[in-house]
């Protein structure tokens, strides 16, 4: 049985050295989107994804059949991680996540041949989902690069006084996640956890419209991304991660019945009832009363 390894993460966060280096001595390919787009001369409109992706995969897939092979991009999508392992048969399916900060990304991304821009981290990390074993995994690693520590300084202390400027809430951004964790209690330190830093991710996705009222979109996949990179950049911070991605889903459930009973079969029970247990003191943890 052959091995794929797929690695997740940002522009810069260091997967394609990695690989490398993972290659020495072994039996093993690399396949690299960003060479395939060159290779096919085309850009990232979704035309040329596709065309980029399709080819990456049909190689892929080939190649397993002789080796070992590394999959080398950002693989930010879970559903287009979980597609792609669906479509694979009697291969090792292995994930390596590099809990990578944005500004160490970025700082590496200036030292690459095609940089990304600023817009485009700020779009990836609202498309984040930390893999799950749901998806089809044998295993998942973390992968975090000591060089990278000075970088894990986010300042939590902002949330004390945000103001979520949201009728809905009263509490400030900080209040509303630790009265949340208090609801949710510690028996099951991995739920608390995720409680407790739910929507830090609107520290970074406050919008503001006509009315003065607050926005937060994707606030939840920015906010596990937070988590895992400079909270707990450790296999231990995967689940807290991902109960941080999917806690506003059950907000969709509330009114599909077809997309509960889907989802509920996806994640597994117990995610699916810990997602509603976050989901019912969040709401519980909104006024001050």
């Amino acid at each position: 049985m052959h091995k794929l390894i797929m690695l997740v993460g940002l522009p810069g966060a260091g997967k394609t050295t990695w690989a490398k280096e993972y290659q020495k001595g072994k039996d093993v390919a690399i396949f690299s989107l960003d060479d395939i787009r060159k290779e096919l001369k085309v850009d990232m409109t979704p035309q040329g994804n596709e065309k980029a992706i399709t080819t990456l995969h049909k190689r892929i897939k080939k190649c397993l059949k002789d080796k070992d092979c590394i999959y080398d991009s950002t693989n930010l999508s879970y559903k287009q991680r979980t597609h792609f392992l669906s479509q694979l048969e009697d291969v090792e399916k292995v994930c390596y996540v590099f809990a990578a900060p944005v500004i160490s990304c970025r700082r590496r991304n200036k030292q690459r041949e095609d940089t990304v821009n600023d817009s485009s981290y700020n779009e990836m990390l609202k498309s984040f989902y930390v893999p799950g074993y749901f998806e089809g995994w044998d295993e998942i690693n973390v992968v975090v690069n000591p060089d990278d520590d000075a970088d894990r300084n986010f300042d939590f202390s902002a949330a004390v006084t945000f103001d979520q400027k949201n009728p809905h809430h009263t509490l400030s951004l900080s209040d509303h996640m630790i009265k949340t964790a208090d609801i949710v209690g510690q028996s099951v330190p991995y739920l608390y956890n995720a409680a407790y830093f739910h929507d830090i991710g609107k520290l970074l996705t406050q919008t503001v419209d006509d009315n003065g009222v607050g926005h937060y979109y994707n606030h939840e996949n920015v906010g596990a991304y937070i988590y895992l990179t400079y909270v707990n950049p450790t296999y231990d911070g995967l689940l807290p991660a991902l109960l941080i991605n999917w806690h506003m889903r059950p907000s969709v459930w509330e009114k599909s019945e077809s997309c509960s009973e889907n989802d509920r079969k996806m994640l597994g029970d117990l995610r699916f009832e810990e997602l509603q247990i976050l989901h019912e003191a969040d709401k519980e943890a909104k006024r001050d009363t």
